[in-house]
Parts: C-alpha cells; sequence; structure tokens
C-alpha cells in the first residue's frame, strides 16, 4: 500500500476512535469549516452543526462504541462499514430506558481535502433496527467482538456496478447469482443472513415490486483491494406493495420514493463471496406512511 492510501485510512479510522472516547471537539478539528454532511438523510454544512450532531446518540446510550469492520480507501476517499455497540440507558425517542443492548450496523463515505480533512460525509445506518432491539423481538444478549477485514490481496473480480445495480433495480438477478459463490455470506438485516444471498435478493425483489419502474444511481464506487464499496440512489413511485421490515404491507400509494444505501462487496478467486448491505429498512415506509412510523 501506498503512504497516502495509508494515512488516509488512518485518518478515516480516527474519526470513530474518537468517537468512541466521546471526543467530539476533537473531532471537529478534523473537517472542514464548511464540510457537507447527509446523516441519515439530515443534510447540513458546517463544522459546528457537525460536532452537534456526533452528540445525537449521547443521552440515549451513554458510551456508545463504533466498531470497524471494513475500511475501503480510494483516492482521497475513504467509505468504512461499522457496528454501533451500546446499552440503552437513557431515553430514545419516545422509548424510555429499557437497559437492552443495541449492535446497528453501518456505513460512511469520507472525502478528504488535499490537507487531510474531511470536507463531505455520508452517513447511512440500519435506523429500523433499534426500536426492535430496544422493544422488540431483536434481543442482543452481548456485543460480537468486530474485527477488522483488512483489503486482503487484489481483486480476482472487477464488478461493473453500474450494470449489477441497474439489474437489481429491475428485479433481474441473474448478473448477481453467476458472479456469487454458492456459500456467498451476506448481511442484510443480521450480523450475518442464515439465508444468504437469498436474503440480499429479497431486499431487491420487495424493492422492484414496490417501484417497478425505480431508477438506480450508483453514486460512488471505492475500490480497494478484495472489497468494492458501492453509494447507491433509488427514486422511484410506489406504485406495488411494500414490505416493511416488520413484515407489514403497504399497498401502491403514487407517491415519490428516494432511498440511498452504501453496499460493501468482496470477491475472492473470482467470485463474490461477501455483502454487506447497509441501508435503513423504513426509509421507505416513512416516506410513503409517515404517520405510522
Amino acid at each position: 500500500m501506498s503512504d497516502h492510501h495509508d494515512t488516509i485510512h488512518a485518518i478515516a479510522a480516527q474519526f470513530h476512535r474518537n468517537f468512541s472516547n466521546g471526543a467530539f471537539e476533537v473531532n471537529g478539528g478534523l473537517v472542514t469549516d464548511d464540510i457537507e454532511v447527509n446523516s441519515n438523510a439530515f443534510v447540513f454544512s458546517g463544522r459546528d452543526a457537525f460536532v452537534e450532531r456526533l452528540r445525537r446518540y449521547e443521552a440515549s446510550f451513554p458510551g456508545l462504541q463504533l466498531r470497524d469492520q471494513v475500511i475501503v480507501v480510494d483516492g482521497r476517499s475513504a467509505a468504512v462499514q461499522y457496528v454501533l455497540q451500546g446499552r440503552h440507558d437513557g431515553p430514545y425517542g419516545e422509548i424510555e430506558p429499557t437497559g437492552r443492548l443495541i449492535e446497528i450496523h453501518s456505513g460512511e463515505v469520507f472525502d478528504f481535502d488535499e490537507h487531510g480533512k474531511m470536507e463531505r460525509l455520508l452517513t447511512i445506518t440500519r435506523l429500523d433496527r433499534i426500536p426492535s432491539q430496544l422493544v422488540g423481538p431483536d434481543v442482543i444478549q452481548q456485543h460480537q467482538e468486530i474485527d477488522l477485514k483488512h483489503p486482503s490481496g487484489p481483486a480476482t473480480l472487477r464488478i461493473d456496478t453500474h450494470e449489477l445495480y441497474a439489474s437489481l433495480a429491475a428485479g433481474e438477478f441473474g448478473m448477481l447469482r453467476e458472479m456469487s459463490d454458492e456459500q456467498v455470506k451476506t448481511s442484510v438485516r443480521t450480523h450475518e443472513d442464515p439465508d444468504r444471498l437469498e436474503a440480499f435478493i429479497g431486499l431487491w425483489k420487495n424493492r422492484s415490486t414496490a417501484f417497478p419502474a425505480a431508477v438506480v444511481t450508483v453514486d460512488r464506487t471505492l475500490r480497494d483491494g478484495a472489497w468494492t464499496a458501492v453509494s447507491y440512489t433509488l427514486t422511484g413511485t410506489h406504485s406495488g406493495p411494500l414490505r416493511d421490515p416488520e413484515g407489514r404491507v403497504h399497498e401502491a400509494t403514487g407517491m415519490p420514493v428516494m432511498l440511498r444505501g452504501i453496499d460493501f462487496l468482496r470477491t475472492d478467486d473470482g467470485k463474490l463471496v461477501e455483502i454487506i448491505a447497509i441501508h435503513n429498512g423504513d426509509d421507505a415506509a416513512v416516506q410513503i406512511a409517515p404517520g405510522e412510523h
């Protein structure tokens, strides 16, 4: 790896270490004055607003830890897949403290300027899993050990991300199946889905049924060794039944929808062997039925 690669990697990793240590002001010093942020569809700019946003979980999950699992560095950009681990010891919205553990997968894309300061940030979190873990059936008995997965050598398969995601939006899965290893690991709703590739296909089947004319734009493709990070935006109209994460079906409303996601794809021996899909499962349901979520 080049010195430049290692520098960006180290800066990206430092942000989450600072967060875990509660050093929010320190992170403020690592970004530009006019940083542009899209944090789970909350869009703003400026260092002060950035630091304030970092504190949003402090009351609900004091001591919250961010555990990096994948860091993909490409040029002056980095995509990071990480896991939020904490205990619910303060109010979260209308949910009073339960003492239950949370373990929430998230993803970010950082863009740095020529001085190594962050100038743009995209954050996507599986926010739909938080209520389910606090008051629903998803009980986290113990936090998992999260180890950083290194780039692990050169890529053995160069994925055409634009073609792949256009096929997913159209509900066509032949390309995905052909490139995937029989034992491909996936993380769509849980740390590791028992039904492997079918969990990822199920996510896109649901979308292609609910938004049959959707357009998926691949916003960014970052490549680093065996890992590829894909940031995308789906825009469409709710023209068919949508099943939300809790199993409720929302019939067509004709309302416009925009969804964003970050996927982390790992290849080995010419095949796709791992998919970590970061998205907020409630995103679409909130847009088409805001009063129910």
